[in-house]
């Protein structure tokens, strides 16, 4: 009997999902099939077999055309799981509004190799929302500083509660604004203005 012919292995880009073989020449096949990666976690180095199911990697087509870009899992910090050989966008639901979003290519690069996030981070939130986020965070410092002397962070905290639609938290502060002062100072009548911008934001929201 002659020698068995053995069957080439064949792999499906993550990226294109277009079937590839594994002894053609693939950018991820420059490292070793079996190689010892550095895991920062622990200080030791780790054995990965790339072959057994790698989600993180591209063909040649896919780096070639820009659907992928070269990913170096020398800089990445990552334990009990596969390093980033590529990166392509990945698509995911927003945890806040549940719209569809992209987590690109070069953010997860920025992320993994010059951030040193761990490779299980990943975006949770659209752009929007992490803007309403951040835009939260700042109104709950300003809010936790509150003083009514300070009319400029007053006003930064009104504008604030207006763009993320606090009206009632933004009554509350132009209210104690006023009981602290004459109704003939400037700063009452300043709280008495942006009251009125706060109640005409209030009716379009409403209808």
């Amino acid at each position: 009997m002659g020698k068995p012919i053995l069957q080439p292995q064949l792999l499906t880009c993550p990226c294109c999902k277009q079937v590839r073989q594994a002894d053609e020449h693939l950018y991820f096949s420059q490292f070793v099939w079996e190689e010892f990666f550095y895991d920062y976690t622990t200080g030791k180095r780790v054995r990965y077999d790339i072959k057994k199911g790698n989600p993180n990697w591209a063909c040649d087509a896919c780096l070639e055309t820009g659907l992928a870009i070269k990913g170096n899992p020398h800089l990445q910090s990552f334990w009990n799981g596969y390093p980033f050989f590529a990166y392509c966008d990945k698509i995911d639901n927003c945890r806040d509004c549940g719209n569809e979003f992209v987590f690109s290519k070069y953010k997860q690069r920025h992320w993994y190799e010059k951030l040193k996030l761990m490779i299980y981070a990943k975006e949770v939130r659209c752009h929007p929302c992490r803007y309403k986020k951040k835009m939260r965070t700042k109104l709950f410092k300003l809010l936790g500083n509150f003083n009514y002397k300070d009319m400029e962070k007053n006003k930064e905290t009104v504008g604030l509660c207006l763009k993320l639609g606090f009206y009632k938290e933004a009554q509350h502060i132009l209210n104690l604004v006023q009981k602290r002062y004459k109704k003939v100072s400037a700063e009452f009548i300043v709280a008495g203005k942006l009251l009125v911008e706060v109640e005409k934001a209030m009716a379009q929201a409403v209808s």
